[in-house]
């Protein structure tokens, strides 16, 4: 990764070649068009507006041009940009003016909430398109290797995933466009000052008003029923979770705490395979913008020193 990075900032040629060539490469292997973003990311933070625009225009001129002769596909660097590198860079530029990961943060869960409504808008009955490219999937089974008698039950699935269709892409964008941005952030602070990154995520807090906001949103889709709240609940849901996870990370990171690591990994364990552990999560972040639970870990010496001193 810092190979990655100190290539990116050794000039525009070579922030733009490597940004294209990973965005290229996830074609094949989508992991890597996040690091695609990163890198735009990355370019974001250290220049300027203006030239960090120059970075982005140009690579997705030399990814159209380069998807007009390989693949005849004249428009990929115009998807590639507004896909990977526009929202990241925006946010980036934000996160460079703000300082704030935490606000960059919430402006990433606005591009998924921009999503949603675009989509919203954009298509009138979006359950009967859903069914109607349902249809034409299901036409030919046998295109889909799927057995005669597995269909109806897939359909009935997919049927079911449809209204949440608009929610679950916008999610997908914002953690793509919140790892790209993490990872920009994290491999600055490896060339400017090592460990930087890691105490800013751990306080990472989301504030008390969006947090209302969410909890607005979240009401609104379980006492409404509608689709439309319910994929901005997907979108806005997660982050909480986010700043339970900097908690998380903050609690194992005390200074002394030699169980940290092995209860972080466990953690993570947790969260990848047991979605309690994602609400739980969830609950512990929204209340710590009212109880502020790593203040109360944080150590003051002065304290500790006036005691020693009263006990001597």
């Amino acid at each position: 990764m810092k190979f990655l990075a100190e290539l990116a900032l050794k000039g525009p040629g070579q922030a733009i070649g490597l940004i294209v060539a990973l965005a290229l490469l996830g074609l094949m292997l989508p992991p890597t068009a996040i690091l695609s973003s990163a890198v735009a990311g990355l370019v974001c933070l250290q220049a300027d507006a203006k030239n960090a625009s120059l970075v982005i225009v140009a690579s997705a001129l030399l990814a159209s041009v380069l998807g007009a002769f390989l693949a005849a596909m004249p428009l990929l660097g115009v998807v590639m940009a507004m896909v990977l590198w526009a929202p990241v860079a925006a946010t980036a530029m934000w996160l460079r003016r703000s300082g704030s990961l935490s606000q960059a943060m919430l402006m990433a869960a606005l591009f998924g909430v921009g999503v949603v409504l675009v989509l919203d808008s954009a298509v009138a009955d979006f359950d009967a398109a859903w069914r109607s490219l349902i249809e034409e999937m299901l036409a030919n089974p046998e295109t889909l290797g799927v057995p005669q008698t597995d269909l109806s039950q897939l359909q009935q699935n997919l049927e079911k995933l449809g209204p949440l269709l608009p929610g679950l892409l916008g999610m997908s964008i914002m953690l793509t466009l919140q790892l790209a941005l993490v990872i920009a952030r994290w491999m600055q602070s490896q060339l400017l000052k090592v460990g930087a990154f890691g105490a800013e995520y751990r306080q990472l807090s989301i504030g008390r008003l969006p947090t209302l906001l969410i909890a607005a949103v979240l009401a609104a889709a379980l006492l409404s029923n509608a689709t439309l709240w319910q994929s901005m609940a997907l979108v806005v849901g997660w982050l909480p979770v986010t700043q339970g996870i900097a908690i998380m990370h903050a609690f194992c990171g005390r200074p002394g705490f030699s169980q940290g690591k092995p209860l972080l990994v466990l953690g993570w364990v947790l969260l990848i395979f047991l979605p309690h552990f994602v609400v739980l999560l969830a609950a512990l972040g929204a209340v710590d913008n009212w109880l502020e639970f790593r203040q109360r870990w944080v150590t003051n010496p002065a304290e500790g020193n006036d005691s020693q001193d009263s006990e001597k």
